[in-house]
């Protein structure tokens, strides 16, 4: 017997424009699937680590804010930001995962600095 049809929860918000619709979802409105657990669990720890890095950037210490620059923007950052990773027990990954998981926090880093200097050029606030 066939096994019943996943019925996907509704996302908490749908913004459409001309050519882009982007679903806003959150942990009860998450997508249903296989590897979507993982998928999401990661994308959690991701932007759970890039949260405390900017508290970092944003912080009054120098040596923090440094160390924040260091790890999000220098070129060799990936490998320094996996091994501070490891270093602040980010869970059992191996070091093939805490790169991967750098690698996406560098890029979501970028995406928000991309972000700030548009609005800034728009004159919007950030």
């Amino acid at each position: 017997m066939p096994r019943k049809k996943t019925i996907q929860p509704a996302p908490t918000k749908i913004i459409e424009t001309d050519d882009l619709t982007i679903e806003i979802r959150d942990k009860d409105t998450r997508e249903i699937g296989p590897g979507m657990d993982k998928k999401f669990n990661a994308n959690e720890l991701d932007w759970q680590i890039l949260t405390g890095l900017v508290d970092m950037y944003l912080s009054d210490d120098r040596k923090q804010r440094k160390l924040a620059i260091q790890l999000l923007e220098s070129k060799r950052g990936v490998s320094k930001l996996a091994r501070k990773l490891e270093e602040w027990g980010c869970g059992d990954l191996s070091e093939r995962a805490l790169r991967g998981h750098a690698k996406k926090i560098r890029e979501q880093w970028w995406n928000l600095m991309l972000a700030k200097v548009t609005a800034d050029q728009k004159g919007l606030k950030s």
